[in-house]
């Protein structure tokens, strides 16, 4: 009889996060799966073992005793297309923080297998992509606005498996800098504010813009006409250190690209040393007719921490029936959003006027 949520990688920052929040729920029964025993705090409704995805027995015995399982296991598409290929074969809903777009790829394959079984194969449960599309979704059909732009920021460490795949994410062909959406096609951006004030906690920042393929697929299945996302950054550290990387194009060169993610996790210690907290914020501005209308979403803690929060809420709404329809999609496209958002820990502000 199937019985728990897994969580594997449960010993890491992700992982913790996802058992804290499943625990606080609370989530009757949890199994949770480690590398290296010791490193999980379970409390009295966490079962601990140690496993090794990549041996095939004991992922299919984890498998077997979940009903939903939530992959916080670090990047890799190889390793997560494994734990999902398993999931299929045992009916079991599966829930992966990555949106990496060649795991997104990868993922798809398995959509018909998924809602043969009414099961949900979801990916990009975390923040960044995950909550960015949730938000900019939800508000999208909420306020039906022509124009849209989103800003991410956040004073956070980043850990050497989340530098790896925020490198390759850069790499991947259906990523452009410089550029926006208008009228579903992906254009060159020019005349915007490189350097802009955002509300608190961000304050002063500079902006970058991009179009990555979930926001892209996000604004498409929306009514907006026009719509802008940016990373936002104190300083260029960050973007030199990644334009410095893709010049030197390590994706297919391993032992380059772990020295290049190495180099972006101090890149963004020193970004975290210039705010007084960690903080982790959405801001997002729309334009209908003649009004602007400027909604803030702010989580006091690190975007590790909430993409566990993120994934574990995710897995709950599966759990509960609450999602959207079964197959394989990213969050935004499964989840109950409604229900997600309104039990996230955040701060909402909003301010409107016209212009």
């Amino acid at each position: 009889m199937k019985t728990y949520v897994g969580v594997l990688g449960a010993g890491g920052t992700v992982g913790s996060a996802v058992l804290r929040t499943l625990c606080a729920f609370p989530v009757r029964h949890i199994l949770a799966g480690i590398r290296h025993p010791g490193r999980a705090a379970p409390e009295a409704s966490v079962t601990v073992i140690k496993i090794d995805i990549r041996d095939e027995r004991q992922l299919e015995a984890f498998c077997r005793q979940c009903r939903t399982v939530i992959n916080c296991v670090g990047a890799s598409d190889e390793l997560s297309y494994r734990v999902a290929e398993m999931c299929a074969r045992e009916g079991v809903n599966y829930v992966d923080v990555s949106g990496e777009e060649h795991l997104a790829e990868k993922l798809l394959e398995w959509d018909a297998v998924f809602k043969r079984k009414k099961l949900q194969c979801m990916f990009g449960a975390g923040v960044n992509p995950g909550l960015t599309e949730a938000l900019t979704y939800q508000l999208c059909r909420e306020y039906r606005p022509e124009q849209i732009e989103v800003y991410f920021s956040g004073s956070s460490g980043m850990s050497q498996n989340a530098a790896v795949e925020m490198l390759r994410s850069c790499y991947a062909e259906d990523t452009v800098s410089g550029a926006y959406i208008e009228a579903g096609q992906i254009r060159s951006v020019s005349g915007y504010e490189a350097e802009k004030k955002l509300p608190e906690p961000t304050g002063r920042v500079l902006c970058f813009p991009l179009v990555n393929k979930s926001f892209s697929e996000c604004i498409k299945a929306s009514p907006v006409q026009t719509a802008h996302y940016y990373n936002t950054f104190r300083t260029q550290q960050v973007v030199m250190c990644m334009a410095m990387a893709k010049l030197q194009n390590p994706s297919m060169d391993r032992t380059l690209l772990e020295k290049s993610a190495a180099g972006l996790v101090q890149a963004f210690a020193h970004e975290a040393e210039l705010y007084e907290s960690e903080f982790t914020a959405v801001h997002i501005f729309m334009r209908k007719e003649n009004r602007t209308i400027r909604k803030s979403y702010v989580y006091r803690g690190s975007w590790n921490e909430l993409t566990g929060v993120t994934a574990a809420l995710a897995a709950i709404g599966m759990e509960q029936g609450k999602g959207r329809e079964s197959g394989a999609g990213a969050a935004f496209q499964l989840a109950d959003l409604p229900w997600l958002l309104q039990h996230l820990p955040l701060e909402q502000s909003e301010s409107d006027q016209e212009y």
